[in-house]
């Protein structure tokens, strides 16, 4: 469709490398989470009842599932319509953050949406968001794909690429999403979360540390500039109270 020929370069870098659809996945992604939080922000401000069915609450992740499902069966069918392929796209994208806006939901088989807990949904939405965003502008890593790079050479990126992707998944099991997504793209960077402390309430804690080590990544978290400031910017983005635990707004106003 080359909805955004206006821009300079799009042809040549969005459009012609087929690369629209993913684009307005990503734009409806961002817009369709933007106005989720916003309706739900002011129904828990204005006490506006949530959407129900036959009494029964639905969360918003329900037509969220309904429509990646729809959306991706489309996109794996042989039907190739440009025009189609786009609102597929479009769809998927919104369906996605109407789920990722429940994720914690989901993960702990609880309505969180409002509690501590609840933060993981925007941190979820913010990674899909920037997986999405590097899926654009990332090619092939090391030109792996060239043949003049040799078999040896082949083998040896290889090797690299699987070890920075079990430094990246260390960092994951260690409580630092935003490393671990960045590992994936940038080499090294996830030997820094591999190597340092994990969250105190990650699973390489639960798994690995006794009481001691545990106190020790609870003060070191407590005191760490980066955790302060990721709390910070999700407690904006989200809505939630800048005081992590803070019980205030309840679950009881939102939107399905």
């Amino acid at each position: 469709m080359n909805l955004f020929r206006f821009i300079p370069g799009y042809k040549e870098e969005i459009y012609g490398p087929g690369k629209e659809p993913l684009l307005l996945l990503l734009l409806s992604l961002v817009l369709a989470f933007a106005l989720t939080r916003l309706y739900t922000r002011l129904a828990r401000r204005h006490g506006w009842g949530s959407g129900r069915l036959g009494g029964v609450h639905v969360h918003h992740m329900v037509p969220g599932i309904v429509l990646v499902l729809v959306s991706g069966v489309i996109g794996f069918s042989t039907y190739q319509n440009l025009a189609v392929v786009d609102l597929s796209a479009i769809a998927f994208g919104a369906g996605a953050a109407l789920v990722l806006d429940e994720f914690a939901l989901v993960f702990h088989l609880d309505d969180v949406y409002w509690q501590d807990e609840g933060r993981q949904s925007v941190v979820a939405t913010v990674l899909g968001a920037a997986v999405v965003s590097l899926m654009l502008v990332v090619t092939a890593p090391f030109g792996i794909h060239n043949e003049a790079l040799g078999d040896r050479n082949r083998l040896i990126v290889f090797a690299l690429l699987g070890l920075n992707a079990a430094w990246a998944l260390v960092s994951f099991l260690k409580g630092k999403p935003f490393v671990g997504t960045a590992a994936v793209f940038v080499p090294f960077v996830g030997l820094v979360g591999a190597i340092r402390l994990a969250h105190p309430r990650s699973p390489w804690a639960h798994l690995f540390y006794d009481d001691d080590k545990l106190r020790r990544a609870a003060d070191r978290f407590d005191r760490c500039l980066g955790q302060r400031v990721r709390n910070r910017v999700v407690s904006t983005l989200g809505g939630f109270h800048h005081q992590a635990g803070d019980s205030d707004g309840a679950t009881t106003s939102r939107s399905a």
